[in-house]
């Protein structure tokens, strides 16, 4: 998300998403969180290595920590020319995962009434 204001910093025009939010919805395990990169969970590939080290998959590390997939993040690798379409994909991919993490939280607190 950085790579993608700075982008737009150049246009001598200042952007602001929060972006901080994101990492606030990822519980990634200690030795993980210090360990992945400026990329995505999938984009690093020393990060895989470590959970792999640690007997982890990338799977596990969606469904317990990261609560998303490789398909939510896609949207991060396209070119966005226009400012307004990087912020409408990225609330999208917010929601998405606001959407997931309250439903792993009802099911935690009530069990699965879905």
């Amino acid at each position: 998300m950085k790579n993608h204001l700075t982008k737009y910093d150049k246009q001598n025009v200042e952007y602001r998403l929060p972006i901080s939010s994101i990492g606030n919805m990822c519980l990634l395990p200690k030795f993980a969180n210090r360990r992945k990169g400026h990329g995505t969970l999938y984009q690093d590939r020393f990060y895989k290595e470590a959970i792999e080290k640690e007997g982890l998959t990338l799977r596990i590390v969606e469904d317990k920590y990261s609560f998303t997939t490789e398909e939510n993040l896609s949207w991060i690798e396209s070119d966005y020319p226009d400012f307004n379409d990087l912020k409408s994909e990225y609330i999208k991919f917010i929601d998405k995962i606001f959407e997931i993490i309250s439903k792993k939280v009802v099911e935690n607190l009530y069990g699965n009434p879905y």
